[in-house]
């Protein structure tokens, strides 16, 4: 657990994905910045992934008045590395940008022991047309504050599990 801490924007390193017995590996709010390293994939024993992050700041003087704006500091191009994670329970990409990785739905639908997904702020707009999901594990689904382009519900509500959901 390396929650919390403040990394100062240094890239995850990617001998954490040497840890080969870990079961747990929160990194969020750490303070980490850039890509996901695809070497997190090598933990096959994980069950708990966070990766969530906080938004970092940045304020400019514009006419007398202070204008706010945010910029992610995780981000992943695909998310193809999560594909060996079969043993994965929980996983919080919070505020990781992976506007980039079209591949997402795909690679979630994937993990058969998915029980609680947070992708809150991710910049998620793509979801494949007429794509069928089997969530069957899934307890907890967070995909609030994306900008999706296309109707999210259509495959959800198609989903076998959707009355177990909880909707956050």
């Amino acid at each position: 657990d390396l929650s919390c801490n403040d990394f100062e924007g240094i890239p995850i390193p990617s001998f954490i994905g040497s840890i080969g017995r870990l079961r747990n590996l929160n990194l969020s709010q750490a303070g980490f910045s850039g890509t996901i390293p695809h070497q997190l994939g090598n933990l096959t024993m994980l069950r708990y992934l966070g990766l969530g992050g906080t938004t970092t700041n940045y304020g400019y003087l514009d006419l007398g008045s202070i204008v706010n704006f945010n910029v992610l500091q995780l981000h992943g191009d695909n998310l193809q590395w999560l594909s060996g994670l079969h043993s994965l329970q929980h996983l919080d990409m919070l505020r990781v940008d992976l506007s980039k990785a079209l591949d997402w739905l795909q690679v979630i639908n994937a993990l058969p022991s998915l029980t609680e997904l947070h992708m809150s702020s991710c910049e998620l707009k793509y979801v494949p047309p007429s794509f069928s999901i089997n969530f069957t594990s899934l307890a907890i689904l967070d995909l609030s504050c994306n900008e999706f382009e296309s109707s999210v519900f259509g495959w959800m509500f198609k989903s076998p599990s959707f009355p177990r959901y909880q909707w956050m």
